[in-house]
């Protein structure tokens, strides 16, 4: 969700007789977007042209914007500064009766306890108000071209020492005292049921009472229906309510007893649902995102950390990237208000000028839902898969804005892109998405397939769990895959019965004959054929690129490596030699009881698609692997079982009827580029192949 929908979505969180005390967000914006945006010093050449005509000169032009989007710019401030006039005035009055309460006779536990509530709220009503005057102040340096920063910090230094807007310093030593007071008159028996609470429950109760609308900062989410979702724990808003007296004095005793995690728990009070609050550890202090970007990656993180260093602050989480000499460095705070100072963002402010960086930041209530991670799409109810793209003629632009397209269509988030091939031009990436858990997954694949037909380029998707990075068996189809030939094509050269077999294959793959019929018609042919004619095929067969490659870096990791053919055990031990796999399953082909000719017979179980997928589960029990962790690498219709049945199925350069039903598939000439799709870089490929 937008700030300004956020900012009027809160504002039901706070009582009703403040409900023109706030600062106007949404109005600001407006005029930022009606009467400075319009005379911007962010213009496009025609702009300027349009307003003053193709002969007017450029000064002349630049004093006259330049004046509109002043005068605009100080009836933006004066109004600004007349709302944090009216908010200061309303906060010094809200203070004031605050304290009045605080030293007034009446001090038995409920209304301390009540007082310590109402402080919170006033807390969390400023800071929403603080984050809102920062992002105006963003938005108005954006639009307004005038490279205003100086502007927005003369604002927020203003703002923080001549108002009492942030963290007043009376208040804070007041609720610490009263957390003081309440930790040494707790009540001798709190309630039986918050006794004690199990770590173990931590995830039950989340379940239990899901917070995934308080936050609201989903962009598919909508006011109302957030409402809608929190009423089912009792709260109407979306926002835990700050904990009664004894609710508190219950959870500050258990703590001291050392009988709760500090893992965030939601607890339920007796049997209603109408108070849900967060542990100890959770009572409110402000969490903060700040942002800084620039050229000078080393010393913007040690200038932000340095500052932290200097507050009474708790960092919850961080993020770093880079794209070459550019570095985003991020840290999620959770701030003492007790110690917290004004010059915190000074500071911050301060050093973001001194290196040339932009700074940013966002401020969370106690009780809004974030993502575990801040690489995570800030979005409830979320899987995560990978999308491997591959194109070794490398990735389009077109290709690219309509995959994005794609994306955008199933409201499906890009959380991480990483490239996976070196040289100039890319021809691999990897992406992380966030994938809402309604979106139906086959529905997708199919539109993945039109698209990567449409374009000549492959997309594998596969859920983001710990089997993805942890394969450990590996079994391929012979045939037209680790191989360039049909090896029973080659055997008939020999006999001379080329068409006639070619005529089989075409029947059976017409569906006129199942595969067991047409390799029993097949080898008939081959009848009288000379042992020795294997020999010959043998040094004839054809590796397919990247074969070598890619089997020599599975071993290195670990893999354990098979071919399952359809084809002639003879041949797939071969195979099997030349580049070093573990095992070798093919069909046998009966010879003479002198051992010199074939019979046109083959001997034993013939190797059909069923037999493929057992073999596949035989050799996965054998090495005590899961079948989550095989892949399989297939081209024909008798390979079809076996895809399905390992965690990772490939169809590689398949016929079409295959790759129509797989999962995944590769068209690409090497096959080493199934290491893509295990998450392997070409760097990795060289440091495999170096070892």
């Amino acid at each position: 969700m937008k700030f300004g929908k956020y900012f009027l979505f809160r504002k039901k969180d706070f009582p009703s007789e403040w409900s023109n005390k706030y600062i106007e967000y949404v109005e600001l914006k407006l005029f930022i977007k009606r009467s400075i945006l319009p005379k911007s010093l962010r213009f496009e050449p025609v702009d300027l042209e349009n307003a003053f005509g193709e002969t007017a000169r450029m000064s002349a032009m630049i004093l006259s914007r330049g004046k509109q989007v002043l005068d605009q710019s100080a009836v933006f401030f004066d109004q600004l500064e007349d709302q944090l006039n009216a908010f200061s005035a309303f906060y010094n009055q809200q203070e004031s009766a605050l304290l009045s309460r605080f030293t007034s006779p009446e001090n038995d536990p409920q209304s301390r306890g009540k007082l310590l509530d109402d402080i919170v709220v006033l807390e969390s009503f400023v800071l929403l108000n603080y984050t809102g005057v920062t992002k105006i102040l963003k938005k108005f340096e954006k639009a307004s071209g005038l490279g205003a920063a100086s502007f927005a910090d003369a604002m927020i230094h203003k703002l923080t020492r001549t108002t009492n807007f942030y963290y007043e310093k009376k208040l804070r030593a007041v609720k610490q005292e009263l957390l003081s007071e309440l930790k040494t008159n707790v009540p001798g028996s709190p309630p039986k049921a918050l006794q004690r609470v199990d770590p173990r429950d931590v995830g039950r109760a989340q379940n239990d009472f899901p917070l995934s609308g308080a936050r609201m900062n989903s962009e598919e989410s909508n006011c109302p229906d957030a409402g809608e979702q929190n009423e089912s724990i009792g709260n109407s808003h979306g926002v835990l309510r700050a904990p009664s007296y004894d609710v508190l004095a219950a959870i500050i005793n258990s703590d001291a007893n050392g009988s709760m995690s500090s893992t965030t728990a939601l607890l339920q009070e007796g049997k209603s649902l109408e108070t849900l609050f967060p542990a100890a550890a959770m009572l409110p202090n402000p969490r903060i995102l700040i942002t800084m970007s620039g050229a000078h990656g080393t010393d913007i993180k040690q200038a932000l950390l340095r500052v932290l260093g200097e507050s009474q602050c708790t960092i919850e989480d961080t993020s770093f990237s880079r794209l070459y000499h550019l570095v985003t460095y991020a840290v999620l705070v959770r701030l003492d208000t007790s110690s917290v100072e004004y010059g915190l963002f000074r500071k911050l402010r301060e050093n973001a000028r001194k290196w040339n960086a932009t700074l940013q930041f966002d401020a969370y209530g106690e009780n809004d839902v974030l993502p575990a991670s801040l690489t995570d799409a800030p979005y409830p109810n979320r899987v995560k898969y990978y999308a491997t793209i591959l194109n070794q003629d490398g990735l389009s632009a077109k290709f690219l804005s309509d995959f994005t397209a794609l994306l955008l269509r199933y409201r499906i988030s890009v959380e991480k892109l990483r490239r996976l091939n070196f040289g100039r031009v890319m021809c691999s990436a990897d992406y992380q998405l966030s994938v809402p858990k309604e979106t139906n997954i086959d529905e997708f694949r199919q539109e993945i397939f039109q698209l990567t037909s449409e374009h000549s380029t492959d997309i594998a998707l596969q859920e983001a769990t710990v089997f993805r990075r942890s394969k450990r068996l590996v079994v391929f189809d012979m045939d037209s895959t680790l191989i360039q030939q049909e090896v029973v094509d080659e055997i008939a050269k020999y006999a001379g019965v080329v068409d006639q077999v070619a005529s089989i294959t075409h029947r059976a793959m017409m569906g006129e004959l199942d595969f067991t019929s047409s390799l029993r018609e097949r080898v008939g042919l081959l009848k009288g054929l000379p042992i020795k004619t294997i020999e010959q095929v043998k040094h004839n067969l054809t590796f397919t690129p990247g074969a070598h490659t890619l089997c020599r870096c599975l071993k290195r990791l670990g893999y354990k490596l098979a071919v399952i053919s359809g084809g002639f055990i003879p041949l797939a031990n071969h195979v099997k030699s030349e580049l070093g796999l573990d095992y070798a399953f093919a069909n046998s082909l009966k010879v003479t009881i002198d051992g010199s000719a074939l019979t046109g017979e083959v001997q034993g179980p013939i190797v059909t698609g069923e037999r493929k997928a057992e073999l596949l589960e035989v050799i996965a029990q054998a090495e005590n692997i899961v079948l989550d962790q095989a892949v399989a690498i297939g081209d024909g219709a008798n390979d079809l079982h076996m895809l399905g049945q390992a965690g990772l199925g490939i169809a590689f350069n398949a016929k079409p009827r295959v790759q129509e039903k797989a999962r995944n598939r590769i068209n690409q000439k090497s096959l080493a580029s199934v290491l893509y799709l295990l998450g392997h870089t070409d760097e990795d490929v060289r440091e495999l192949i170096a070892s």
